[in-house]
Parts: C-alpha cells; sequence; structure tokens
C-alpha cells in the first residue's frame, strides 16, 4: 500500500480494506469518484488519487472544457467554474478508453447513473467501471471525525443496466 493511503488510514478516515480497494482501482485504470463535503476531507483524497493514477497512466489534468481535447486515458476533473461536471465527465467519457477521476461535492453536483446510461445510449459502451467512495462525517460520527460510509463499484451491462456493487469493508 502507497504510504499517502497509510496516512489516511492512520487518520481513521477508512481501514486497509477501503484503501486496498482504491489503490487496485487506480492501478487497473477505473474511474475513481470521491463523494462527500469538502469537510470530510474529500479533496485530498481526491488529489491523493490522481497522484496514484498519474504514476500509471497516461493522465489529463482539466483546468478547462478544451482540456478534454487533449489525448489521455485519464482526466482528472475538479469542477470548472461556470460548467456543470456532469457534463465535463460525459464529454470525457466520449473518449472510448477514457477514464475519470473526480470529486462529487454539493457545488459539484454528478450522477453517475445518469453519465454511464447516457454513455451507453450513445455510444454503447458497456465496459466502464466507477469506484465511488462515499465519505461524511454526521449524523453517526457525533465528534465529527469525518469516515468512509460507501463503497460502491458501478458498471453498465451488455442491455445498458446499470450494476451496483457494494463492498464490504466494516
Amino acid at each position: 500500500m502507497s504510504l499517502a493511503l497509510q496516512r489516511f488510514v492512520d487518520s481513521g478516515l477508512f481501514n486497509e480494506k477501503v484503501a486496498e480497494e482504491l489503490e487496485a482501482a487506480a492501478v487497473r485504470g477505473e474511474s475513481i469518484i470521491v463523494a462527500g463535503d469538502r469537510s470530510t476531507g474529500s479533496r485530498p483524497l481526491t488529489a491523493m488519487i490522481m497522484g496514484l493514477v498519474k504514476k500509471n497512466h497516461d493522465a489529463v489534468q482539466v483546468r478547462k472544457v478544451e482540456d478534454l481535447e487533449k489525448e489521455g486515458t485519464h482526466y482528472m476533473i475538479l469542477g470548472i467554474e461556470g460548467e456543470k461536471l456532469e457534463d465535463l465527465v460525459a464529454k470525457a467519457l466520449e473518449n472510448p478508453n477514457a477514464q475519470v477521476v473526480t470529486v462529487k461535492e454539493a457545488e459539484n453536483p454528478i450522477s453517475v447513473n445518469k453519465v454511464l446510461k447516457q454513455n451507453f445510449k450513445k455510444h454503447g459502451h458497456s465496459d466502464r467501471t466507477f469506484l465511488q467512495i462515499e465519505l461524511d462525517k454526521f449524523p453517526r460520527n457525533e465528534d465529527g471525525v469525518p469516515f468512509t460510509d460507501k463503497l460502491t463499484r458501478l458498471s453498465v451491462d451488455e442491455k445498458g443496466k446499470i450494476q451496483k456493487e457494494n463492498i464490504e469493508f466494516k
């Protein structure tokens, strides 16, 4: 396990099982979404995951819409002022070989199901896999310490139906 991931394990944000899933997804080249309020540490975790992906794949940092025209296997999208994150992710996935690493926040909402279904209807791609880690603070953790609430793998089957696999880690 990378030292960066170990730091998050040591802080209690998630356990070793979650760290192993994240690292494996980054190495395999899956799309990864970190969902959670900024106060949960979603931004630092997303940045660390982007670093892992950059070590293993040809990654493009998306700072403006035009960056989606660049060649790469992974698009790192944190949101662009004036652009909807969901639209940026959908545009990135128009490249048949591309994957995405992004953060889902109240300021940057995204429906992975919607993006996957749109992509399937438009292009017939059924090989997309998203790993979504959901971070939270309340209501279960009264002291306000962030924790991992859910870990879900999402994909589309050959008929265009969304497949969800909740990964047990507790």
